[in-house]
């Protein structure tokens, strides 16, 4: 070990722990307020289903009667499995709100 930081750590006063510090550590371990959590959660599960829906019409756009002839068939399909993996994707961190 270096010398200087010998001296810093014996310099260090020693710190005990309390009841009052315990409680303190789990009320300062989220500081983001419950009604910013609410609302990123909710807006996860609603852009979820947006994904999922926009690849839905992608993947079939028969079902509501859209003709997409300018569209290459693969790459649309590649795309709307990937907006509804996506979408999926952004309901599970939604419900899972760990965030």
């Amino acid at each position: 070990m270096h010398p200087f930081k010998q001296i810093i750590y014996i310099a260090q006063p020693a710190k005990t722990k309390t009841i009052m510090d315990n409680e303190a550590s789990t009320e300062r371990r989220d500081p983001r307020p419950k009604g910013n959590t609410m609302m990123r959660s909710t807006m996860d599960i609603a852009m979820g289903v947006l994904y999922i829906g926009i690849g839905a019409i992608l993947l079939y756009p028969e079902m509501v009667r859209l003709e997409m002839e300018g569209f290459d068939k693969t790459v649309r399909q590649l795309f709307g499995g990937l907006c509804m993996v996506y979408g999926i994707w952004r309901i599970y961190r939604g419900i899972r709100k760990d965030y």
